[in-house]
C-alpha cells in the first residue's frame, strides 16, 4: 500500500506543473486579472478560461497530491518510531542473552563439578556392598561361635548336673 501511494505520488507530481494550492491560486489571480484587464481574442480568452480551469482541477489532484505526501511523511515517522522500539527492545533481549548465558555457564559449571562426584558414586557403593558382604560374613561366624559356645555350654552343663546328682 506504501508503494501504491508513492507511486500514485510521483505520477501525479509528474503531471504538476505547481506543487502547492498557493502557486495555483497565485496563478488562477494572474490569469483571471489578465482576463479582465487586457483585452485579446475570443480564441485567446477561450485558452485563457481553459487554463483557469485546468488550474483548478490540478488544485484538486495537488490538495490530494499533499494529503498522499502527509500520509506518507505519518507512515515514515510511525515506521521510524517502530524501528526504535525495536531497537530498543533488541538491546533488552541482548541483556536477556548475557544473563542467560551467565547463568548457563554457572549451571554447566556445577553440572560438571556435580558429574566428577557422581562419577566417584559406583565405586562408593561396590566399595559399599563389599562391606556389607564383609560384616554378614563376620555377624555370621559370630553366630556359628555362639551356637557352638551354647552347645559347649549345655554340654557342660548336662554333665555337671551329672555330677551333681
Amino acid at each position: 500500500q506504501r508503494r501504491a501511494s508513492k507511486q500514485a505520488g510521483r505520477s501525479l507530481r509528474a503531471e504538476l506543473k505547481y506543487t502547492s494550492p498557493s502557486e495555483i491560486d497565485k496563478r488562477i489571480v494572474e490569469l483571471e486579472k489578465k482576463q479582465l484587464t487586457t483585452s485579446m481574442s475570443l480564441k485567446d480568452e477561450k485558452n485563457l478560461l481553459k487554463e483557469i480551469d485546468q488550474l483548478k482541477q490540478s488544485r484538486k489532484l495537488v490538495s490530494h497530491l499533499t494529503a498522499n505526501n502527509d500520509s506518507i511523511s505519518s507512515e515514515r515517522k510511525n515506521s521510524q518510531s517502530i524501528s526504535e522500539q525495536l531497537t530498543a527492545k533488541n538491546a533488552e533481549l541482548d541483556v536477556l542473552k548475557k544473563k542467560i548465558e551467565e547463568q548457563k555457564e554457572i549451571l554447566d559449571a556445577l553440572n560438571e563439578a556435580n558429574s566428577e562426584r557422581r562419577a566417584v558414586l559406583p565405586t562408593l557403593f561396590r566399595d559399599k556392598d563389599a562391606l556389607r558382604k564383609e560384616k554378614l560374613a563376620k555377624v555370621d561366624a559370630i553366630k556359628s561361635l555362639r551356637a557352638e559356645f551354647r552347645a559347649l555350654e549345655n554340654e557342660f552343663r548336662h554333665i555337671q548336673s551329672y555330677r551333681c546328682a
